[in-house]
Formats: structure tokens, C-alpha cells, sequence
């Protein structure tokens, strides 16, 4: 018996797999034995398996046999072999469609952030790559309608810029945070407070997302969200999320381009000179 297995990753694009087993059950054992390592690691996850059910087939009218008839006429006018013909072209061109798919799938995962046992490594092009394969999707299908970028700087200043080009927001406000000034160096966190035409912005946008590159422990984001409680209230949360470029610390409502929960390494982004 053949059986559709269809598949979902974290950014709701789906894969349709076409197994041959004994059972629906049997046919997931069979995915998750032979895909764990290639489908797996983008994510997927089993959604729905139902038995294969043939799209019906009109079968020419059978010719009469003659004396003359050929060979190959004959064979051609069984419908039990000329059956057998479609089901086999079908099979043919849905091998040829799930190999273009899953080599479209390792063409668009393999992308790796460059690394070492120091260090981890971050480029303008790494985050347009992420914005392409998935991130721009998420965020303009989220409950929420971005119209106003709001920038941490200096970190976010590049992120931002890509962002605001990715995803077509032309308005941008700056709110200067600072909090490192060296590499494992830290200060107290200071915030320049904005002008009244900045927060008259932040006021009228549809939609607030606030950019920042790094997000490790998650203090700069606390007083971010300190100061924006104490000008707007907390009304100003249910139409305000974040996107952080590095996460090292699990925020799961949140955008994050580049999960590194738990690494100790250092993060160098390419404008950080």
C-alpha cells in the first residue's frame, strides 16, 4: 500500500513524501528512520499521512483485433498493460519532482555561518540570505502590520538598514543604547532619551519592530522595554515585536534570525571594526 506523507518546517513550507508500507504507522517509522538526518535538521515535522488514492484513468476504447493486427497493437489495446504504463510514467516524473525538491531543499539550507572554536561570524550577506529563505515570509504573515522600524544602535544600524530594504518599512527611529565597550567588557546601560518627533512617530505606526544585532542576556531589551512602558505604556507591546540578528537566549514569540542559545562564543558581525 502507498501512503502521502506530508511534511512541515518552521516556516510553513511543506514536502509530500510518497512511501510504500504496510500501515499509515509503518510508513511514518519509515520517513523518520530514512529522513532524520537530511529533513530532520531543517526542521520538518510529520503532518498528515493518508493513503495514495489514483486519480481515475480513461482508458481508450479497445480496438478490435484483426488478422493484421500487429504485435504492438495488441499490447496496446489492453488496459490492463496500458494501466500498468501510466502508473509507471506517474511514478517516473514524481521521482524526477522529489528529487528537484529535496535538491532545491539542500540548496537553500546550505548556507552555514562561518565559525571557529572563538568565534562566530556574521555578514551582511548571511542576513540577507535568512530574510530570503524564510525570515521575510514569517514576519509579513505575523499578526502584525510593521510600518516603523525601531533601531538599537549602534548594533543595529546594518541589520536595520537590510531589514527596512527586505521588507519595504521606509520609517526608522534611532534609540542609542550602549551597554558593551569591549570584547567581555560590559558598562551600565544607557539609554539617550528620544525627541518628541521620534515618539510621536512610535505613537502613530500600525507597527512597531525593534532591531537590535545581538541579544545575549537580555538586560539591554529589559531597559528597552522599561523605557517604552514608561512613555507609551504597556499598550504599546500589542503592536511591538523584536528581531534580533544573533539570540543567545530563548524568546520564542520573537524573530530571530540566528538561534545560538547557549554558545559562549564571541559574535563579530562584519561592521563591527
Amino acid at each position: 500500500m502507498k501512503y502521502i506523507v506530508t511534511l512541515k518546517d518552521a516556516d510553513n513550507r511543506i514536502l509530500k513524501l510518497r512511501v510504500e508500507a504496510k500501515s499509515a504507522k509503518k510508513a511514518k517509522k519509515i520517513i523518520e528512520k530514512n529522513t532524520k538526518n537530511n529533513i530532520n535538521n531543517y526542521g520538518y515535522v510529520i503532518i498528515d499521512i493518508s493513503e495514495e488514492i489514483l486519480p481515475d484513468i480513461k482508458l481508450p476504447e479497445r480496438k478490435q483485433q484483426t488478422q493484421h493486427s500487429s504485435e504492438s497493437e495488441v499490447r496496446l489495446s489492453n488496459d490492463e498493460e496500458f494501466g500498468k504504463r501510466v502508473w509507471e510514467n506517474s511514478q517516473v516524473a514524481l521521482a524526477k519532482e522529489f528529487k528537484n525538491l529535496m535538491k532545491k531543499l539542500a540548496e537553500e539550507n546550505s548556507h552555514k555561518i562561518k565559525n571557529d572554536e572563538k568565534y562566530i561570524y556574521i555578514n551582511v550577506s548571511d542576513i540577507n540570505h535568512a530574510f530570503e529563505n524564510g525570515m521575510k515570509k514569517r514576519i509579513e504573515e505575523s499578526d502584525y502590520d510593521f510600518d516603523t522600524i525601531l533601531c538599537i544602535t549602534r548594533g543595529g544600524l546594518v541589520p536595520a538598514g537590510v531589514a527596512a530594504y527586505q521588507l519595504g518599512i521606509k520609517n526608522i527611529v534611532c534609540l542609542e543604547v550602549s551597554s558593551y565597550i569591549g570584547e567581555g567588557e560590559k558598562e551600565d546601560i544607557k539609554i539617550n532619551k528620544l525627541s518628541k518627533t521620534e515618539l510621536k512617530k512610535l505613537a502613530k505606526a500600525k507597527g512597531i519592530l525593534i532591531i537590535d544585532d545581538i541579544i545575549d542576556t537580555g538586560d539591554t531589551l529589559d531597559e528597552v522595554t522599561q523605557y517604552l512602558i514608561k512613555k507609551f505604556g504597556d499598550d504599546i507591546f500589542r503592536k511591538t515585536n523584536v528581531l534580533s540578528i544573533v539570540s543567545k537566549i530563548s524568546f520564542p514569540k520573537m524573530f530571530n534570525l540566528f538561534d545560538f542559545s547557549g554558545d559562549d562564543r564571541w559574535v563579530k558581525f562584519e561592521w563591527d571594526k
